[in-house]
């Protein structure tokens, strides 16, 4: 196949996700048979506070070393070397501070999240971790500045691999101590990894330095954006950690695995909308056909692929995790109607994004991460663990109502109701199918009949109140033809649905 740079990187980073999340799917099965549920917040734990390096001190020079590397690299290679120095320095200094003062507060830091101050070692190896997997997320941006997408998706891959091989290995060796140091282990490999990588670019000559604080000044606003990001893709962690524990915490880890797994999706369709919608700002009238046309085929595609997810999903958190954590299913239900919602999130978010002034999108950003935190306080100690779940949802709905009323302003866009509504009937009749025959036999192998007599429902329900959409949309989304007999099956013979009009 001969693919053009920008495919054949997202090609690379789109592998890279999927064995990422294959690889973390068997470890997480792992864990959860090994781990009881007060050790298994560890995990989320580690992910919080490593996350967190590389923000609190970060400055908001990783977003700007993607602004502004890139061309340098290209028109002047002597202020990029400059360029690269100056911003490698702050970061390496913010990160030791960030790790020394993780380290040193182990001991308060485990109270309040694992719940004794007996754990501090935990978190003084996620300190260590923390250094080098801030170090690797500088590599990572220097090599997405020189679009060395190949590097990254190796990279990303090692991670994961060495993620679940050195994790086990340690969690059967030395039980979570064990597990923990496995994980800085492969935290330090990766960096190495990485480091050598984007060595080049590290050592790059350097002409005269400029000013450090001209440098933060122009970051600053991505040091802002950055922990409203923060709290939108973290702040629900921290709020089951320091309200309801390590064994709630340990539940909430596992009603987020396959809500997270349908991210993959969500961020491969954000990059294909915003590169399209990108490329056609200068064309109002276009960017919102655009948006209109790509509603439609979510009402169609989406919504019965998530429903079924959520009726599939005693089945799958009971394989991968085990009967212990049935607490999961309904939080993890919830969780998944607000992927769906953040699929339609994606076309109109990115309008506003294309169309309306940056503020207008931080203004969003500061909404819902605000209405998503007071939300989160007010819920969790009514509902624990579904209220986290309801929390994100609604913050989900608040963004799509806030992007949909802004951009309504500028485009005409149409949200198909009818349709949507229709949609969501149809597919809850499926997911309600699978869930009524997993609640009656709990033998795990009788869960392909239920998905396929639900798919069955869904595709009767829909012979008769939305065939000529479902079979237009599908055909607009689809790259190759549907089946004949399916035609003859879904369609009548003048072409359309007894539920639709023409």
């Amino acid at each position: 196949m001969k693919l053009g740079s920008a495919s054949k990187g997202f090609l690379q980073l789109i592998s890279a996700n999927v064995a990422t999340k294959v690889a973390g799917l068997v470890a997480f099965g792992v864990f959860t048979r090994l781990l009881p549920k007060e050790d298994l917040a560890f995990l989320p734990i580690y992910g919080m506070l490593t996350t967190l390096s590389y923000i609190l001190f970060g400055f908001g020079l990783q977003p700007t070393i993607i602004r502004r590397l890139p061309g340098l690299l290209e028109k002047d290679r002597l202020v990029a070397g400059r360029f690269i120095r100056m911003s490698a320095e702050l970061l390496l200094a913010g990160i030791a501070i960030y790790s020394a003062g993780i380290f040193l507060a182990a001991g308060p830091l485990a109270s309040r999240l694992l719940g004794s101050a007996t754990q501090a070692p935990l978190i003084q190896l996620t300190a260590i971790g923390s250094f080098c997997f801030a170090l690797r997320h500088v590599c990572h941006y220097l090599l997405w500045a020189a679009s060395r997408f190949d590097k990254i998706a190796i990279v990303r891959i090692g991670a994961a691999a060495g993620r679940t091989v050195l994790g086990v290995i340690g969690l059967l060796m030395g039980g979570i101590k064990g597990l923990a140091v496995g994980l800085v282990i492969n935290e330090a490999l990766v960096f190495l990894r990485a480091a050598t990588y984007s060595r080049d670019l590290l050592l790059l000559p350097i002409g005269p330095r400029s000013s450090y604080v001209t440098l933060l000044r122009e970051s600053l606003p991505f040091y802002f954006e950055s922990y409203l990001t923060y709290l939108r893709g973290q702040g629900d962690n921290w709020i089951v950690a320091t309200t309801l524990g390590p064994a709630a915490m340990g539940v909430y880890y596992v009603a987020k695995r396959f809500p997270m797994l349908l991210m993959l999706f969500v961020e491969s369709f954000d990059k294909v909308v915003t590169s399209k919608l990108s490329r056609q700002r200068a064309d109002i009238e276009t960017t919102g056909r655009t948006v209109n046309e790509l509603l439609s085929p979510l009402t169609t595609i989406a919504v019965p692929g998530i429903f079924m997810i959520i009726g599939l999903l005693p089945a799958l958190i009971t394989v991968v995790a085990g009967p212990s954590f049935e607490a999961a299913i309904v939080p993890g239900m919830i969780l998944c109607l607000m992927q769906l919602v953040r699929i339609f999130v994606v076309p109109v978010s990115r309008g506003v994004f294309v169309i309306r002034p940056p503020l207008t999108r931080v203004t969003i950003t500061i909404f819902e991460s605000g209405f998503l935190i007071s939300s989160l306080f007010l819920l969790v100690p009514l509902l624990a663990e579904p209220g986290v779940a309801i929390s994100r949802l609604v913050a989900a709905l608040v963004t799509f109502i806030c992007s949909f009323v802004v951009l309504r302003r500028d485009l005409r866009v149409i949200l198909p109701w009818r349709q949507l509504v229709i949609s969501t009937l149809v597919s809850s009749a499926m997911a309600a199918t699978v869930l009524i025959g997993l609640l009656s036999n709990t033998n795990l192998i009788f869960a392909p009949l239920f998905a396929l007599a639900g798919v069955f429902v869904f595709l009767v329900l829909t012979r008769i109140f939305q065939a000529k959409s479902f079979f237009r949309d599908l055909e607009i989304a689809l790259p190759f033809d549907l089946p004949a007999p399916l035609h003859r099956f879904m369609l009548h013979e003048n072409g359309r649905s007894p539920g639709e009009s023409t």
